[in-house]
């Protein structure tokens, strides 16, 4: 590819994915190194409205205190406004267990999305370019992963956007020196104790005499990655449309799961995930699995734990996903009006009075006619308790958890269920009917009490 070429691709693809829209700001990560000045200096030169941002990860003493010297009198001498940020990478490495990479790129964007908003910037633009693309291809292949993880670094991502993607380093160096635009060696980028850094110096040259075209060949394998991605997102998305929050937490039908080609589960569940903010940090693909595997079976009270608090619940037909675990909602005693007409409010729940006379026919779980001369002066709804018993017409007296395992009622719902007693025992549970006891007979004065849900 040609150098007077390069102009022409990084504005292709910004337009094709709107990276830098009309009059609007955009916040260029500037770490002082050749692909955050080479993307600086082009947004510069290009007179697209532009920010800059450098934040210091407190690692490399002097040199990174001159790297933010470097990069602030660049944006002075050229009034482009610049904002800065550090932080002790290591320390927050040691306090949350993790790599410093890692720890470095949390706090980085974390700083970088602070800034945007700050400014009001419409985008923030990182210098990644094809080489680092190529590198997080390689990484990610040796150590495991699915097809998203091949489809490399994406273009954009919301308000994230990448204009160098699909520009190499080789020709960035050129750009740079035929440009005169100056910059800073980071010497940890040859530092090959660092996974990067070893596949950078050690493993892509080899890829490269084999093939000289590597990263080229590589941009044009992700792009195709890419779009096969997004296309069984997309049905992952479908199939995750009727997701409803549910006890703190997301829940789906487990049919809409169960459809699901193999492609195209594992998808939905992360997609579950992203949208709860949980941290997919090792969830990996056999939770995936696990995951689909609970949606599929037949026990509506299966319970999966997964990494970092996510919990995975069958809540009867539904597949529910939580971070923490359930928030089971509270039903706090509450006394029940027998007044014509009357409607009490307990835990969720609508109880409905109406005085009548009690029809002939079976008696109906969420229906009940009762006789108000069994009906004691404390009417109290409440959640179970231990001991709590109803006697079912034909079939006698059998305990409440009994009576809910055998309908197959989740255990997650089982103390939210509301239970009718008065000073004399259980009236009647919702799902599960009135005690025989209670019940009024055919063409007798009763109260009709109808259950529903709030």
């Amino acid at each position: 590819m040609k150098r007077s070429d390069l102009p022409r691709r990084i504005m292709a693809l910004a337009e094709e994915y709107d990276m830098f829209p009309a009059g609007e700001l955009v916040l260029c990560a500037v770490s002082g190194g050749l692909d955050s000045m080479c993307l600086l200096s082009f947004l510069y030169a290009r007179g697209v409205r532009t920010a800059a941002a450098h934040f210091h990860h407190g690692l490399r003493g002097a040199d990174a205190d001159g790297d933010e010297a470097f990069v602030r009198a660049y944006c002075e001498q050229r009034d482009i406004p610049f904002r800065s940020g550090r932080a002790d990478v290591a320390a927050y490495a040691r306090e949350h267990g993790l790599g410093v990479e890692e720890a470095g790129r949390r706090l980085r964007y974390a700083f970088l999305d602070r800034s945007a908003d700050e400014l009001g910037a419409a985008r923030i633009a990182t210098a990644h370019h094809a080489d680092d693309n190529l590198e997080t291809f390689l990484l990610h292949l040796t150590r495991g992963t699915g097809p998203a993880g091949l489809c490399g670094i994406a273009p954009r991502q919301g308000r994230l956007v990448r204009p160098l993607l699909h520009v190499s380093r080789s020709e960035l160096e050129e750009w740079a020196a035929e440009h005169d635009v100056p910059y800073r060696q980071d010497a940890t980028n040859d530092d090959t104790r660092l996974a990067r850094n070893r596949i950078r110096h050690e493993v892509v040259p080899v890829l490269r005499a084999l093939n000289p075209r590597l990263t080229e060949h590589a941009v044009q394998t992700m792009d195709a990655l890419r779009a096969d991605e997004m296309y069984l997102k997309n049905q992952a998305l479908r199939a995750i449309a009727g997701a409803t929050p549910l006890f703190g937490g997301l829940a789906v039908h487990a049919k809409a799961l169960n459809a699901l080609p193999a492609a195209v589960g594992p998808r939905a569940i992360r997609l579950l995930l992203d949208r709860l903010e949980a941290s997919r940090q090792d969830v990996t693909a056999v939770h995936y699995r696990a995951v689909l595997e609970l949606s599929r079976g037949d026990d509506p009270s299966a319970h999966l734990d997964l990494p970092h608090g996510i919990t995975a619940d069958r809540v009867g037909s539904l597949l529910l996903l939580t971070v923490g675990g359930p928030l089971v909602p509270e039903l706090a005693p509450t006394p029940l009006s027998l007044e014509d007409g009357a409607v009490t409010k307990a835990g969720g729940w609508l109880f409905t009075c109406i005085r009548t006379v009690a029809p002939d026919g079976p008696p109906v779980p969420d229906v009940w006619y009762l006789d108000p001369g069994t009906l004691g002066r404390e009417l109290l709804i409440r959640p179970r308790q231990t001991g709590d018993a109803l006697r079912f017409p034909g079939r006698g007296q059998r305990s409440l958890k009994r009576a809910m395992i055998d309908q197959r009622i989740p255990r997650l719902l089982r103390d939210t269920l509301p239970i009718l007693t008065d000073e004399h025992g259980v009236v009647a549970a919702a799902l599960l009917g009135a005690d025989e006891s209670r019940l009024a007979k055919p063409g007798t004065e009763a109260v009709r009490l109808t259950v529903a849900r709030d």
